[in-house]
């Protein structure tokens, strides 16, 4: 096995394709109650980032108005994490909020992942330091490959492009599409 580690190989094709800062923005839905404290994390939710701007929603508009006035010294604990310019503010909106991040996906058949794949997302996930980005980022894959196969039992099949896995609805996976 190559001594390359994932978070380089990560880092190279984002950088290549001109797309780290924003992957570097888009860290900041994660790292939202750690910088904000549980606290705030509890009441005001990180909804996306987008174009160097941090959505936040929140029911309460006293709350709202509070988090707006400590944007700046929040950007600055952005900052520290994400490096300068990657958040530039932060737009908070009064709505709905949805701080369950757990999803109930029932699947009606119960897979497995091989030895390999259990190896691949164990590789993958000792390259990251931060410990909770580590065990996210080891159950999206977990889901990822889970969703292969449920798509595969399903009909699906692999683009004829890019060998992604995608519903039988289709000839090719979006990405290729939108190439075509």
């Amino acid at each position: 096995m190559s001594s390359i580690s994932f978070m380089s190989i990560i880092e190279k094709f984002f950088r290549k394709n001109g797309s780290w800062s924003r992957l570097k923005g888009e860290l900041s839905v994660y790292y939202w109650p750690r910088v904000a404290g549980t606290e705030i994390a509890s009441k005001v939710e990180a909804v996306r980032y987008r174009n160097g701007f941090l959505y936040l929603q929140t029911e309460n508009p006293a709350l709202a108005h509070q988090v707006s006035l400590l944007s700046v010294e929040i950007v600055k604990r952005f900052q520290k994490i994400l490096g300068k310019n990657i958040i530039k503010g932060i737009k908070i909106k009064i709505g709905t909020v949805s701080l369950s991040k757990t999803r109930n996906n029932p699947r009606k058949v119960k897979y497995s992942l091989t030895e390999t794949e259990k190896g691949i997302i164990e590789n993958c996930s000792t390259t990251i330091q931060d410990p909770g980005l580590a065990e996210t980022f080891s159950k999206l894959i977990y889901s990822f490959y889970l969703n292969q196969k449920q798509v595969l039992a399903e009909g699906g099949h692999h683009c004829q492009n890019c060998q992604t896995v995608i519903t039988g609805d289709y000839r090719y996976c979006p990405c290729c599409q939108m190439k075509i």
